[in-house]
């Protein structure tokens, strides 16, 4: 049976809507309130990279990006290496195509 490659390829942008939903709804002035919406999007990322990667799809490099964005910034959270969010936030929305 041929696998649905399509719903595959669209699982890969998940992390990026879950995470700005997700930070649409909080106080966005406090930097610890970010916790919530990275972890959300790096739980994400992870999942579902490990599908794609266990079906053998390729996987897009600007999604690579933002999920890497998204799982090194809850990290940094999480380990309290608050300069890493600082960079991010310097960098806005440009630190995910880096």
């Amino acid at each position: 049976m041929k696998k649905p490659l399509f719903i595959l390829g669209f699982i890969e942008a998940l992390p990026l809507p879950i995470f700005l939903l997700y930070g649409s709804l909080i106080d966005q002035h406090f930097s610890h309130n970010w916790q919530g919406p990275l972890v959300a999007g790096s739980i994400v990322a992870i999942l579902t990279t490990t599908i794609l990667l266990w079906n053998k799809v390729l996987l897009n490099r600007l999604m690579i990006g933002i999920n890497a964005y998204l799982i090194t910034g809850s990290l940094g959270q999480l380990t309290e290496h608050i300069w890493i969010n600082q960079l991010y936030e310097y960098l806005e929305a440009s630190g995910m195509l880096g």
